[in-house]
């Protein structure tokens, strides 16, 4: 039946078909939910409809006999059901055909954030809302904008849950690589906007546990609200991150001990050196080729030395025409690219 209830969807969803979709919603909410949040008697009813039957129409014509008040079991915690809540009172108050409900949905697309603040309360969650800033929606944002802004809203909605239960004075958040995917420049602001997210709802004690790779979040910490772990186990580093060179921090705080060149390049320009120094490991063949690569080294120290070892073993040595030409084509083209930047 999975593929007529997604066929069904689709149709209730181009009708505005909102009661159906209601109804649809509620049994995949409920088969999908623990069955301990439930009223027993009307979770079996659910359960047993949707294992027998083979049609969505005849599913919500039965579902439409269950007591939707009496679904939801008295001592289920509140935050855990309160998307099915919304839908049920969707039902009971008839909201699908409620005219202002119908007329500012419609309208939501040139509505302000104030205007849509009356059928916020109304709205359940299988409606998709698109968020538009200017021309700009939620969808048209790159994969990172997505994500820091899903993270903060669901980031939000927890610890708003979490303050209206008075059993709890503080809250424990594990953020486990959660900066993944973000631009460098955010990273540098990502706690900044956590704690600015955090700050407009919470009234409780909080206390942020990281796990990261990310130098720019490390360097937003003291060191003592820092372990570092290497393998598994705790390792004394002898610097403090909180406001750290980001190199440092990449070198010490993760443990990169061969510095922070890229393999590739760390190996072409060992060749080079080995083609030098005469020695055999050199993939390298022509003094050409060499000065092709020191020419395009950005690192200026690097580039200089091995300039001046390659003048130095090969200034009193021939070479043929062919190289002579191909050798000093190549240095005018670096001298040009230097001339144009």
């Amino acid at each position: 039946m999975d593929d007529e209830v997604g066929l069904k969807i689709e149709i209730y969803y181009s009708e505005k078909k909102y009661k159906e979709l209601n109804y649809i919603y509620i049994l995949l909410k409920v088969l999908s939910s623990k069955r301990e949040l439930f009223n027993e008697d009307e979770y079996k009813k659910i359960k047993k409809w949707a294992t027998d039957l083979s049609s969505v129409d005849n599913l919500l014509y039965l579902i439409d006999k269950i007591n939707l008040k009496d679904l939801i079991n008295k001592d289920a915690p509140k935050y855990e059901v309160m998307k099915i809540n919304t839908c049920i009172d969707f039902h009971d108050n008839a909201t699908y055909e409620d005219t202002i409900f119908t007329k500012n949905l419609e309208k939501t697309i040139h509505a302000n954030i104030d205007e849509l603040q009356s059928i916020f309360p109304y709205i359940p969650s299988w409606i998709d809302v698109e968020w538009f800033e200017n021309s700009k929606s939620l969808k048209s944002l790159s994969s990172g904008e997505k994500i820091l802004f899903t993270f903060l809203i669901n980031l939000m909605y927890q610890v708003q849950n979490i303050n209206n239960r008075s059993e709890y004075d503080t809250i424990n958040l594990f953020l486990d690589e959660t900066e993944l995917g973000f631009h460098p420049q955010w990273q540098k602001k990502y706690l900044t906007k956590i704690l600015d997210a955090i700050k407009t709802i919470n009234n409780k004690k909080i206390n942020l546990i990281f796990a990261t790779h990310s130098p720019f979040i490390l360097s937003d910490l003291p060191k003592d609200n820092v372990i570092f772990l290497e393998k598994g186990k705790q390792v004394d580093i002898n610097i403090n991150p909180f406001r750290a060179n980001i190199h440092t921090l990449l070198s010490h705080g993760f443990f990169m001990k061969d510095g922070l060149m890229g393999e590739f390049a760390k190996g072409k320009i060992n060749q080079v050196y080995n083609f030098i120094t005469k020695q055999d490991t050199s993939q390298i063949k022509t003094k050409v080729e060499a000065q092709q690569l020191i020419n395009i080294i950005g690192e200026p120290l690097i580039k200089k030395q091995l300039q001046n070892l390659f003048n130095e073993y090969f200034e009193d040595n021939t070479m043929t025409i062919d190289d002579e030409i191909a050798f000093l084509e190549t240095k005018l083209n670096a001298l040009k690219r230097i001339k144009d930047d």
